[in-house]
């Protein structure tokens, strides 16, 4: 078993917090892919309409340039809160599941073991599993932008 797919199967044992944290993140990056494309058709068809009176009105888009910002703060709050209570409750287990382990082994095991070093370790190893899993969204976020922008870049021409 590959650690990536045991830290899945960590991750699934919380499974509410990870599809919030995964779902803020979609959320904040569509809307901000989508929010420059909304600016953009505000400014050629609406500021730089080349007859005024047959422009959309502007007070709607200027509405769903806001909703799109409220959107984008809210789902990256959901984003990071859900992230960090994922990235908290895994650490938990994995801490739970490395103290059980220490405490079945006999006294002559322990005696063998550098328990102090063993413990400094897992405690090392454990903070960067949840450091690794509060940025995760915010990658997979940061990809989906990327692929977002390619594809309505190439969709709509300048």
């Amino acid at each position: 078993m590959s650690w990536l797919s045991r830290l899945l199967s960590y991750c699934l044992r919380h499974r509410r917090h990870l599809i919030l944290a995964v779902t803020g993140a979609i959320g904040a990056t569509i809307a901000a892919t989508a929010l420059p494309l909304v600016v953009r058709h505000i400014l050629d068809n609406v500021v730089l309409a080349p007859d005024p009176s047959t422009a959309p009105p502007l007070a709607p888009l200027l509405a769903l340039v806001v909703g799109l910002g409220l959107l984008r703060y809210a789902s990256a709050f959901t984003r990071r809160y859900w992230a960090g209570k994922l990235a908290y409750g895994v650490a938990f287990d994995l801490r739970t599941e490395v103290s059980a382990e220490l405490q079945r082994l006999d006294g002559s095991q322990q005696d063998r073991l550098r328990t102090g070093q063993v413990v400094s370790r897992a405690i090392s190893d454990v903070g960067q599993v949840e450091r690794f899993l509060s940025g995760v969204p915010i990658l997979g976020g940061g990809l989906l932008t990327f692929v977002l922008s390619i594809g309505s870049s190439s969709c709509h021409p300048c």
